[in-house]
């Protein structure tokens, strides 16, 4: 499902008109995005949680020349849906790294 199919569902099924539905999906997600890139976690209950992991500086390598970069340390956005959310997702190959639309990954807690 794409943002315009979900704004679409949103407008028929809370009876408001596209436009507002979609409007209404921009602030949510841009809430989500704002909230996340300040380094806060957003929870929705019965749907997953929205987090920011500080992943560790590690020495890379340059597999051309074979010479070795300076640290790099990140910050990687990850989302973990709720048990019930987690669900249909087990029947996929990697359950443990699924990327939504290239912006978050997902990690089940699932073994």
């Amino acid at each position: 499902m794409r943002k315009p199919e979900l704004a679409a569902a949103i407008a028929e099924r809370a009876d408001l008109s596209k436009d507002k539905a979609s409007q209404v999906l921009n602030v949510i997600l841009d809430e989500i995005t704002h909230t996340v890139a300040k380094g806060n976690d957003v929870s929705l209950i019965g749907f997953g949680s929205f987090t920011v992991r500080q992943r560790a500086a590690r020495t890379g390598k340059n597999p051309q020349t074979g010479k070795q970069t300076c640290p790099v340390h990140y910050v990687q956005d990850s989302f973990y849906p709720f048990s019930i959310c987690s669900s249909p997702f087990n029947d996929l190959t990697r359950p443990n790294a699924l990327v939504f639309g290239g912006i978050f990954s997902c990690e089940t807690n699932n073994p």
